[in-house]
């Protein structure tokens, strides 16, 4: 599998304009706490980008993950 193919792409059906800064910190310590609890993330490197593909926004976590938690 490629490092492209290993991505969460999240489609936003707004435009990106119209999301605030605290609601981007928000979204994106939410998604850290919801992975979190699968997986040992390293949250000081998380990175979020909003790109226009398709004609829709689409919003792109790159989320460091360090070990998988196994049940």
């Amino acid at each position: 599998m490629s490092k492209k193919d290993n991505q969460l792409i999240i489609v936003i059906d707004e435009e990106i304009e119209n999301y605030s800064q605290q609601i981007v910190e928000e979204m994106t310590q939410d998604l850290v706490q919801v992975i979190s609890q699968y997986m040992e993330v390293n949250a000081s490197e998380v990175k979020i980008a909003f790109e226009s593909r398709d004609n829709q926004s689409i919003m792109v976590a790159s989320i460091p993950v360090l070990t998988v938690q196994r049940s």
